[in-house]
């Protein structure tokens, strides 16, 4: 299985860039990491749907 398609580690970097959001004491680099960790999130929930076969965030035009 290659890394894009494992939603366990998209899932495992969004818990540890959450864990650092407390590292900071700076508000926008807390804003920012939780964008991020988001974004693993997001990764992950396409993962999984890429090994369903209902990938609704693929373009399936052109």
């Amino acid at each position: 299985m290659d890394y894009l398609s494992d939603a366990a580690l998209w899932r495992k970097r969004a818990a540890q860039t959450r864990a650092r959001i407390g590292t900071f004491h700076d508000r926008n680099s807390s804003v920012n990491l939780l964008r991020v960790a988001e974004e693993y999130e997001r990764l992950a929930e396409r993962a999984e749907n890429l090994h369903r076969g209902d990938d609704a965030s693929h373009d399936h035009a052109g």
